[in-house]
């Protein structure tokens, strides 16, 4: 068979490369710096080693791809052979779309792939559904395989809470959270701005910062307290975060409070740190009426038999980008115990060790699938019968995949 191309299609970061081997990251975006009239496309990145006022412009809006003629141009600069120097027509494309992604997109997308890309077959699904794939046969307590789980798919745009009973997805139980990781970096910008030094501009800075310095609270109040007092507690709260310059050092650099050299650009965080994450708990901070993660969980697996909530709430796995902070696991497992029904012995939450490529490896290995030709679009079948034809072959494709 010929080669098989995974694309995990995020709209913050793409993770894309071949079944068989190991996936690259990249931003899914065209970007510039601010005064500069060069523009650079995701995986032109690493070329570059001043990511001071970056300005992005992204084929997706709120999750939702939006702009063909950016997402082609950051597909042809991956596909280069400065890349992954893929030659479309010559291999398979295994891809993801948004959950409850719209026809019209879906249709533009499958325009994109066999029109203009010229790939052999598409097979493509949701991130949740490929990550329910990869974790599939996850051993349990009593030592069988479980073929049920809870999806908790922290991306860019959404948070997205998803129910797998015996590896079919159950609909009465989505749920989504309309919080991700662009709405956590903005909300730092937004509070190092008003309070130290204007980041309005620096979005690939704070975004790095985001990931270095914050954490998920275990009890949110007690901290908060602790930083209005500036109590001493074991791990102190307050650190610095030097900004690089772009000149010696292109990464910032977390360090303990300390007096700042004159070349150097200090941001002290305190509360700042576990207030961030706090908005996947408590959208309501910043007054969006929804309900938090843990929340979110008990209310999705609510809506589902009753039979099925043991062994969903004994698997619940967290994937994205944005499920990586630290505490993370252990306060969805405190939250979600809390809360559930007291016919509930086991509440397990988990995740591998890069939930941000749980999907990617999920589209890799049904690449692997013995009859995954015959459940793949190809482009004769789209050259003959068209975009509606194929949409529904995308959906009993998943109920046909053997080992599911």
């Amino acid at each position: 068979m010929d080669p098989v191309l995974v694309i995990d299609n995020g709209s913050g970061d793409i993770k894309a490369g071949f079944s068989d081997g190991s996936p690259k990251i990249v931003p899914n975006a065209i970007m510039k710096r601010k005064g500069d009239r060069r523009l650079i496309t995701g995986p032109e990145i690493d070329n570059y080693k001043n990511f001071g006022s970056l300005l992005y412009k992204r084929p997706h809006q709120k999750g939702y791809l939006v702009d063909t003629d950016v997402q082609r141009e950051v597909w042809t600069s991956l596909f280069g052979k400065n890349f992954l120097n893929v030659t479309p027509s010559n291999c398979h494309l295994v891809a993801t779309e948004p959950m409850f992604n719209f026809a019209p997109v879906q249709e533009s997308f499958h325009e994109v792939v066999f029109e203009e890309f010229g790939f052999q077959s598409l097979f493509l699904g949701t991130g949740p559904d490929f990550c329910a794939y990869k974790h599939r046969g996850q051993p349990t307590e009593t030592g069988t395989k479980s073929k049920s789980c809870v999806v908790v798919d922290s991306g860019f745009a959404f948070t997205h809470i998803v129910p797998y009973y015996n590896c079919k997805r159950v609909e009465a139980g989505i749920r989504r959270i309309d919080i991700g990781g662009k709405a956590l970096t903005n909300y730092l910008k937004e509070l190092l701005s008003y309070r130290q030094l204007d980041l309005n501009d620096e979005t690939y800075v704070v975004n790095q910062m985001k990931e270095d310095v914050c954490y998920v609270s275990q009890s949110y109040t007690e901290d908060l307290r602790v930083a209005k007092k500036k109590l001493k507690t074991k791990e102190d709260l307050t650190m610095d975060y030097v900004l690089p310059d772009f000149t010696n050092t292109y990464r910032g650099v977390l360090r303990p409070t300390q007096k700042a050299d004159k070349s150097e650009q200090v941001v002290r965080l305190l509360n700042e740190r576990f207030s961030v994450p706090e908005l996947l708990f408590s959208p309501f901070d910043i007054g969006l009426p929804e309900m938090g993660i843990s929340d979110c969980i008990i209310n999705s697996v609510s809506a589902c038999e009753t039979k099925m909530q043991p062994s969903l709430y004994s698997n619940i796995v967290l994937s994205g980008g944005s499920s990586k902070f630290k505490n993370m696991i252990d306060r969805v497992n405190v939250e979600v115990r809390a809360g559930a029904p007291n016919f509930i012995s086991s509440v397990v939450a988990q995740q591998s060790s890069d939930p941000e490529l749980d999907a990617w490896h999920g589209g890799a290995a049904v690449a692997q699938t013995s009859n995954f030709q015959q459940l793949s679009v190809t482009k004769q079948t789209y050259d003959e019968v068209g975009h509606a034809r194929c949409k529904e072959q995308h959906a009993l494709a998943w109920e046909q995949l053997v080992e599911f």
